[in-house]
């Protein structure tokens, strides 16, 4: 969330019959907020971000920016455990982006981010920088690492 505005990216759906039983999602949604009744909020579809449709894809707003970021995820929709139901391990995705409000458009910000997470709790704001905090790393261990997010 940013400028009364939500950004709402990917996820799972229900597979193709005879296919794995969820697959990621590609749908993005943009949700301005009405000012004055915040439960109040008109939703319009956005074209795809960059890179392959995630799941459990890390994200968080700056109004100073006037941006959304995410970054992080799997390919493939996964228990808790980060295994994905096909009983394979998820691998993190390296790519971070961004949804610029003013602009309206989607931009890479990095596709080799440092230590990539799924399931993390999200990006928070700092004086140093946008950071990733928690989630599961590589080979599907739980880190309580808080990492900085590249920035353009």
């Amino acid at each position: 969330m940013a400028d009364e505005a939500i950004v709402i990216v990917d996820g799972a759906k229900a597979g193709p019959a005879g296919g794995p039983r969820y697959v990621a999602s590609d749908e993005c949604w943009l949700g301005k907020i009405d000012k004055k009744d915040p439960n109040k909020i008109e939703w319009s579809k956005l074209p795809a971000h960059p890179g392959p449709a995630r799941f459990a894809i890390a994200g968080g707003g700056s109004n100073h920016e006037h941006r959304i970021f995410f970054s992080g995820g799997t390919a493939t929709p996964h228990d808790y455990k980060g295994v994905a139901y096909d009983d394979q391990p998820t691998e993190g995705s390296a790519i971070t982006f961004d949804f610029d409000l003013h602009h309206r458009e989607w931009e890479t910000i990095s596709e080799d981010t440092d230590d990539p997470r799924a399931d993390s709790r999200g990006i928070v704001f700092t004086p140093i920088g946008p950071l990733v905090l928690g989630g599961m790393a590589k080979n599907l261990a739980v880190t309580a690492r808080v990492t900085q997010l590249p920035q353009k």
